[in-house]
């Protein structure tokens, strides 16, 4: 299958502007998330011309011939989080990818991109980090079984004739288009930060012009003074004497005693019931509550969190 009509990655990057893309990523907490956001978008565009053309390769296609669970985004954003190499190592990977596809004539697609990425990546830390993690690490990173590792690098590696050397010109020419890349997209973000700031920043400035020009309700104002004008009365009205007949005057005078029943509780402390124990329990900690009767005990099961 002649795949020579197709765009490579190079051919995405030297393009004025990439394409619109927005990466479906849960959590952006990987090292360089603008390096993220080119990598999916180069990534989505190759794999979306790819999956238009029918192909009849099954090289680099998961055992259960099943689309992977995850998407390309969220495992580009998985290997740029976990993968201890260094951020050349992804551009090399680029270079790898690209390689491949010419000399293989194999098209990418969504079935066979998530192995190229992982086999890929694990050949140039090779190549260009002196410390780097084994097959292992980059099988458990990936996804995969440590066997299939092995088995993806091995073929990799033959269906490349083994040239995993990269000349400075061309490893340079891939990094000056990601670099680009990478300041189009912050200059993008940078411009949309600033519209939604001077977008909020409107907000309050609305907000008060509508109340200036809301007119003040005179008389709900006065009907409120008036409802607490009268709950203050009545307040004071609870304090006044209250006359009583007093059995033991001849004169059937009137004695006066103060209304106690309605007036504001002022008791002291003698008052207090002390036979009922009062809750000790703090908060965080891992007391458990023990119903006994009526009182409540509280027995201490560990240290507070």
């Amino acid at each position: 299958m002649n795949t020579a009509n197709l765009e490579s990655i190079f051919d995405i990057l030297s393009k004025t502007e990439l394409p619109k893309y927005s990466p479906v990523i849960p959590k952006r907490d990987t090292k360089d998330n603008v390096l993220l956001d080119v990598l999916c978008t180069v990534i989505n565009k190759l794999i979306t011309n790819g999956d238009k053309i029918k192909n009849d390769r099954r090289e680099f296609y998961p055992p259960n011939r099943k689309p992977p669970t995850i998407g390309i985004d969220a495992y580009l954003a998985r290997l740029l989080k976990y993968s201890p190499c260094s951020k050349e190592c992804f551009i090399m990977s680029l270079v790898y990818i690209d390689r491949f596809l010419r000399n293989c004539d194999l098209i990418v697609n969504s079935m066979n991109i998530h192995r190229l990425v992982i086999t890929s990546l694990l050949i140039s830390t090779k190549y260009l980090d002196d410390i780097f993690y084994n097959n292992e690490f980059y099988s458990q990173v990936g996804g995969i079984s440590l066997r299939e590792m092995n088995g993806l690098e091995v073929n990799f590696l033959t269906m490349m004739n083994y040239t995993v050397n990269c000349s400075l010109d061309e490893f340079e020419k891939y990094s000056r288009e990601v670099e680009k890349a990478k300041r189009n997209l912050e200059q993008e973000q940078l411009l949309q930060q600033q519209q939604t700031t001077s977008v909020i920043s409107q907000v309050p400035q609305v907000n008060q012009t509508v109340q200036q020009q809301l007119p003040l309700n005179s008389s709900t104002t006065t009907s409120n003074s008036t409802s607490n004008t009268n709950s203050n009365s009545s307040v004071k009205s609870t304090n006044q004497l209250v006359p009583q007949v007093n059995s033991n005057n001849t004169n059937n005078s009137l004695v006066y005693f103060q209304n106690s029943s309605s007036s504001p509780m002022k008791t002291s402390t003698n008052n207090v019931n002390t036979s009922i124990p009062m809750p000790t329990r703090r908060r965080g900690s891992c007391d458990h509550s023990v119903t006994n009767g009526k009182t409540t005990q509280f027995n201490s099961t560990g240290w507070v969190a």
